[in-house]
């Protein structure tokens, strides 16, 4: 069951033909998983538009938090990151901004 559902979430994200924002959330304390990088670079060589999240920033330690957004950056290269929170609303603006941006005509 659980390989059916890989299979139809990876059809939907790399495959149909759609021209949306797709959002990958990385947990911002982990940092990203095996998983989420092999995501990542399915998306990456798909062509997708890609915004990633990285989310609970709010469980990061203020002394902790410039060097752990540093590490997050080196280790996602190459792509724009929003440091969000739903507990303190950090990053709810800026990321409504990057998901209902419009590209012009």
């Amino acid at each position: 069951m659980l390989e059916k559902l890989s299979e139809l979430i990876f059809w939907y994200l790399l495959d149909v033909d759609y021209d949306q924002k797709i959002v990958l959330l990385i947990d911002s304390v982990v940092g990203p998983t095996a998983n989420d990088l092999e995501v990542l670079r399915e998306l990456e060589k798909a062509g997708r538009d890609i915004v990633i999240v990285l989310n609970k920033v709010d469980k990061i330690k203020k002394s902790l938090y410039r060097n752990q957004m540093k590490k997050l950056g080196d280790q996602l290269q190459g792509h724009k990151l929003f440091p969000y929170s739903s507990q303190t609303k950090v990053g709810m603006m800026e990321l409504a901004e990057e998901l209902l941006q419009t590209e012009p005509e």
